[in-house]
């Protein structure tokens, strides 16, 4: 009867101090991290990519992906911001 009353009470003890653990950051999702821009902005982009720099009219932010409009020169474009080097903003036409 002892042991088995000494064992619910240490049982008891873990499951109230389980409880009161906090999760850590880690545990967190990625996509609630800070992104310093948004969808309609003008960003320049330094990426680490063939092409260097990257004047980028942000159209939308998923995850990490940033889609970039298109114009006469260039196709619109998603890019993996785990290239991205470096974000500035970039001035209006």
């Amino acid at each position: 009867m002892r042991k088995s009353l000494a064992l619910v009470a240490f049982a008891g003890s873990l499951l109230i101090g389980y409880a009161g653990l906090r999760v850590p950051v880690g545990a967190q999702p990625r996509d609630t991290e800070f992104i310093p821009f948004s969808g309609g902005q003008r960003v320049r982009l330094k990426v680490d990519l063939p092409e260097g720099n990257r004047v980028c009219n942000v159209t939308q932010v998923i995850h990490e992906f940033v889609g970039c409009a298109g114009d006469q020169q260039t196709p619109p474009r998603w890019i993996n911001l785990r290239n991205v080097q470096e974000i500035t903003p970039a001035p209006e036409r």
